[in-house]
């Protein structure tokens, strides 16, 4: 048999259509492990999640459990502690002869003044009027001439 332009097509188209065989056939082979791989990688995940769900609910149900016997012994706690504290003064200024509201005596060193009681019916309030200030200072002295 003699190697002509019509043997060397046959070769050449045979070769191109293994080639072509084999190369979607590996193509559709890695995707397919790809698919297996992602399926066993997810079927995985959702173990651990679910086991994971698993020990959150195991938590929860020990944090109540152990939440109601901290409330079934609970005591109160007293501490006492030191506040601090502000000591407030106020001075009040009253003049000499004012009256107490609702009866009573005042006495100054001008004598002594009883309050009428409250009593009595509606006539105007029974207290003095309020007494003059007490003059002014005396004004500075004069600045001298420097001599």
């Amino acid at each position: 048999m003699s190697y002509d332009a019509r043997t060397r097509n046959r070769w050449r188209a045979g070769l191109n259509s293994v080639t072509a065989v084999v190369t979607i056939s590996t193509i559709s082979a890695t995707g397919w492990l790809a698919g297996v791989t992602a399926k066993d990688h997810q079927a995985k995940e959702a173990r651990k999640q679910a086991a994971k769900d698993a020990a959150y609910a195991k938590w929860k149900r020990e944090k109540a459990a152990w939440e109601a016997e901290q409330a079934r012994n609970a005591k109160p706690k007293v501490i006492w502690k030191t506040r601090k504290y502000v000591t407030r003064v106020q001075t009040v200024m009253v003049p000499a002869g004012s009256s107490q509201v609702g009866g009573g005596s005042v006495s100054s060193s001008s004598g002594s003044y009883t309050a009428p009681s409250s009593s009595g019916g509606g006539g105007g309030g029974g207290s003095r009027p309020a007494p003059k200030p007490a003059p002014a200072p005396p004004p500075p002295p004069a600045p001298s001439s420097g001599s």
